[in-house]
C-alpha cells in the first residue's frame, strides 16, 4: 500500500480531536493526540512511499496508531491507495504539465490519472463556427484533449483562421496537440448515414454563435441513433444555453420545455418556430460567445473524468448580465425519444411527499410548472397561490395561471400544484371529439377515478330550494376546521350557513349574504363542508377556488375501490373513464389523471 492524502483534504484542530474534510468525504477523529498525529503524518502521505516504509523503525504502539489512522483515512475517502490505480500511458512530462487537471479529477474519486487519460485520449467531434467555437477548441486543448476533430459549419461567424491560431498558441504548452478537420459537416445530421458518421466518437459538442436550434435537434437525434452523447452551446430565446448534462439529458426535451414558456408573438417565439437563422444575435458579444464555448468545454471535461450528474440539467447564460443559472431538464411528452415510458416506479404516497416531488417540477424557464407561489395576493382570509402553466401543446396559446386557495399555505400550494398538473395532463392528452366533463388526479388509478367522479357530481349538483337562511345548520355545530373558516367570514361581516344532502357521498352547499356561495362533493360531510367553506370565503373576496369542489386531496383517503360503485351510480347515465397521460415528468408526481366523458360505457 502507498497511501496518499487527497490534494483537497484539509484538517483543523477541534475541542476533542481533529476534523478532516475533502470533496470525497469527511471525518472527526477524537483523542488528545489525534491532531498532532495527523499533522505529523500528512506531509508524508504523498503516495511515493509504502505504508511499511512509513512505519519502519517506529515502536509497536506507534506503528499500530499510524496504520489505524491510514486505514480510517482510506475508509472515509480522505486518502487513497496509489497502488490500486490502474496503469496509464501518460508520460512524466504530461503528468507535470496537467497536474492541476489531474488534481481536479482526484476530487471525483480514485484513479485520477486514468480518469484524466480517458479525457485526453477521447474521440470528440466539435461542430459549429464562430467565436464560441474558437473558445471551445481553446478550452479543450488547454484542458489537455489531445486530438479533437472539428467540423466547421457554414454560418458566417468569426475568422476562419481563429482555430489555426488557437492550435498554435496551445502547442506552445503541449507540442503533441493536434486538430483534425472533417469536411462536409452537413452530412452529420442530414440523411440516412448521419448516425453512422457519428459512430465511434465518444461525444459530439455543438457550439455556435447563432441560434441553430433546428440543427441542434437534428444532431441530437443523429447522436442518439449512434449511441453518442451530444452537448450544445448556442444562443436561443435571448439567452445562451449550455448542455444538457446528466442522466437522461436531452436537448430536444429542453427545447420543447423552453418553447412552452415563451410568449407567442415575441422575437424568441418567432425565432423558435422558424428555420435556423443566419443573422447574428445582438446581445452575444465576443466575450459572451467565449463564455459559451469555454463552459461547454469544461462541461465535457467533467463528464469525461466521471463527475456524477444525477439529474439532467442545462446551464443558462444571461446575455444581458453574464450571470449563469442551472436548470433541471425534465422529459417532454413531445420528444420522440423521451415522451413515452411506463408508469412511475414509486409514486408519491401522501400529500407531503407529493409537495416535495411537485417542487422539483418548478422552473421559471423550462417548467413544466413555471411558477408556484403566493405572488402579490393578500393572504387573508385564505392563503392564495398561483401556478403558472406553460403552453404544453406548443401551439402558441401562451402561458396561463391557475389560482388556488387553502386554509394554510401548504394546502394552497398542494391544491394549486394538483390543479395545474391535472390541467397539463388533459391538455397534453386531448382527444378530438371527447370533451371531458370532469378531470382529477390521484396516486392510484382508483383514486383518480374516484376524485374525477366526485368532481362530476359536484359540477352537476343543484342548490336546495329556499335561501341560505333556511339551511338550518348553524356554524356552532360545524366541525372545528370549518368553524374556524366561518369565523374568518364573520370578520368580513358575513354569517355563513350550510346545507347537506346527507347522502353517503354528500354534497354540501355554503351560503351567506343572501345567496349560495359555493358547494363541494366529498366522501364525508366534514371534508365537504370544510372545502365548500374555503370556496365560499374565496367567493366573498372575489376569487374562484379551483380544487375546492373535491373535498379530499390525493393521498388522504384510502379505500377508493370500495367507493367507486357508489360514485358510478351517481351520474345516472353511462360515462367513459379514460386515463390522461401528461407525459413522464407529470407521471412521476401525479401518476394517474382520470377524465370522465359522458355518454360512454362505464
Amino acid at each position: 500500500m502507498r497511501p496518499k492524502l487527497r490534494d483537497d483534504c484539509t484538517y483543523l484542530a477541534v475541542e476533542d480531536g481533529v476534523y478532516l474534510e475533502a470533496a470525497t468525504g469527511s471525518a472527526r477523529l477524537t483523542g488528545r493526540a489525534a491532531f498532532g498525529l495527523v499533522d505529523r503524518l500528512a506531509p508524508h502521505l504523498t503516495g511515493e512511499r509504502t505504508l511499511d516504509a512509513l512505519t519502519a523503525g517506529l515502536p509497536g504502539p506507534h506503528r499500530r496508531a499510524v496504520t489505524d489512522l491510514v486505514a480510517e483515512l482510506l475508509r472515509r475517502g480522505l486518502a487513497r491507495d496509489v497502488d490500486t490505480d490502474p496503469p496509464h500511458g501518460l508520460t512524466t512530462a504530461e503528468l507535470d504539465r496537467y497536474a492541476d487537471e489531474i488534481a481536479f479529477a482526484e476530487h471525483v474519486g480514485n484513479a485520477p490519472v486514468s480518469r484524466f487519460e480517458a479525457f485526453r485520449t477521447s474521440r470528440v467531434l466539435l461542430v459549429g463556427a464562430g467565436h464560441a467555437m474558437a473558445a471551445l477548441v481553446q478550452s479543450l486543448l488547454s484542458l489537455g484533449l489531445r486530438a479533437p476533430t472539428v467540423a466547421v459549419t457554414g454560418e458566417p461567424a468569426g475568422d476562419p483562421d481563429d482555430l489555426r491560431r488557437v492550435l498554435h498558441r496551445c502547442r506552445d504548452r503541449d507540442p503533441g496537440l493536434e486538430l483534425n478537420h472533417l469536411t462536409e459537416p452537413d452530412r452529420l445530421w442530414h440523411g440516412a448515414p448521419a448516425g453512422r458518421m457519428l459512430a465511434g466518437y465518444d461525444a459530439v459538442l455543438h457550439c455556435t454563435d447563432r441560434p441553430m436550434h433546428v440543427r441542434a435537434r437534428a444532431l441530437t437525434r443523429a447522436g442518439r441513433a449512434a449511441g453518442v452523447p451530444v452537448l450544445h452551446a448556442l444562443p436561443l430565446a435571448g439567452d445562451g444555453w449550455i448542455g444538457p448534462v446528466g442522466a437522461g439529458a436531452c436537448w430536444e426535451c429542453a427545447w420543447w420545455n423552453l418553447r412552452g414558456a415563451m410568449i407567442p408573438g415575441d422575437p424568441a417565439w418567432r425565432e423558435s418556430a422558424a428555420d435556423d437563422p443566419d443573422r447574428p444575435v445582438p446581445d452575444l458579444s465576443g466575450p459572451l460567445a467565449a463564455v459559451l464555448g469555454t463552459k461547454l468545454g469544461f462541461a465535457y471535461f467533467r463528464r469525461a473524468i466521471g463527475v456524477p450528474e444525477p439529474a439532467a440539467r442545462i446551464t443558462r447564460l444571461d446575455l444581458r448580465s453574464a450571470m449563469t443559472t442551472e436548470h433541471t431538464v425534465v422529459a417532454h411528452h413531445r420528444c420522440p425519444d423521451c415522451g413515452g415510458g411506463d408508469d412511475a416506479d414509486a409514486p408519491p404516497s401522501g400529500p407531503e411527499e407529493f409537495s416535495r416531488a411537485a417542487a422539483a417540477l418548478v422552473d421559471d424557464r423550462l417548467g413544466p410548472l413555471l411558477r408556484l407561489g403566493t405572488g402579490n395576493h393578500a393572504q387573508l382570509p385564505l392563503n392564495v397561490v398561483d401556478a403558472v402553466l406553460p403552453d404544453v401543446t406548443g401551439t402558441g396559446r401562451g402561458t396561463r395561471v391557475v389560482t388556488a386557495v387553502g386554509a394554510s399555505r401548504a394546502e394552497a400550494l398542494r391544491r394549486a400544484a394538483v390543479v395545474a398538473l391535472e390541467s397539463i395532463a388533459v391538455a397534453v392528452d386531448a382527444e378530438p371529439g371527447l370533451r371531458p366533463a370532469a378531470v382529477a388526479g390521484g396516486f392510484s388509478w382508483a383514486e383518480a377515478q374516484g376524485r374525477a367522479l366526485l368532481r362530476l357530481r359536484s359540477g352537476r349538483a343543484r342548490p336546495p330550494r329556499g335561501g341560505p337562511g333556511d339551511a338550518g345548520w348553524p356554524t356552532g355545530t360545524w366541525p372545528e376546521p370549518a368553524r374556524r373558516l366561518a369565523d374568518r367570514a364573520a370578520v368580513l361581516g358575513t354569517e355563513l350557513y350550510a346545507w347537506s344532502d346527507r347522502s353517503s357521498i354528500p354534497t354540501v352547499f355554503v351560503g351567506g349574504a343572501g345567496t349560495w356561495l359555493a358547494h363541494c362533493c366529498s366522501v364525508d360531510t366534514d371534508s365537504a363542508l370544510t372545502a365548500a367553506t374555503q370556496a365560499a370565503l374565496a367567493a366573498l373576496t372575489g376569487r374562484t377556488a379551483p380544487g375546492c369542489d373535491v373535498g379530499v386531496e390525493p393521498g388522504v383517503v384510502s379505500g377508493w375501490p370500495d367507493l367507486l360503485p357508489q360514485l358510478l351510480a351517481g351520474p345516472g347515465e353511462p360515462v367513459l373513464l379514460r386515463r390522461c397521460d401528461g407525459g413522464p415528468a407529470l407521471r412521476s408526481v401525479l401518476p394517474y389523471v382520470a377524465a370522465v366523458v359522458p355518454g360512454g360505457p362505464a
